[in-house]
């Protein structure tokens, strides 16, 4: 087994790595026990988004950091908006002992309201923010007369 000596301020990379350490202050385990959150777990909740509206329209905001926009893949389908991207894992002949970083495939699903104009949403992709615009459809709202 491979391991690797912390001499360099060894408290302080013993406070930041002392799950992963053995007693000699050497990395224990392989990558798969250090890994907190199973792949298959972080790409359920993946990409993180933030959900909001607006009087006139929904919003959809996902942290897509390091992704191409040509690896991103938005429909509209049967009510949801359907997000979908895949990454592939950056190979430089480096033997990782722990990467938090997403790669592969995901799809989040998000279902939208009947008050919407699935024909207008715009979407754009910035420094790896996707920004998902969804129009409010006012000509489906029509107000019902009560009567006595």
């Amino acid at each position: 087994m491979y391991g690797f000596e912390l001499e360099i301020l060894p408290d302080t990379a013993r406070n930041w790595f002392g799950d992963f350490l053995d007693e000699e202050g050497l990395f224990s385990g392989s990558a798969e026990e250090m890994m907190p959150v199973r792949a298959e777990e972080a790409a359920e909740h993946f990409p993180r988004v933030d959900l909001g509206e607006t009087e006139k329209a929904y919003f959809i905001r996902a942290e897509l950091p390091g992704f191409n926009k040509r690896d991103l893949d938005l429909v509209y389908e049967d009510g949801e908006l359907i997000l979908r991207g895949h990454r592939e894992p950056e190979n430089h002949g480096t033997r990782y002992l722990h990467s938090e970083r997403f790669y592969g495939e995901f799809e989040r699903r998000f279902a939208l309201p009947e008050d919407v104009d699935p024909t207008k949403v715009q979407a754009q992709y910035r420094d790896g923010i996707l920004t998902v615009r969804i129009p409010k459809d006012f000509s489906k709202v029509r107000e019902v007369p009560v009567e006595e």
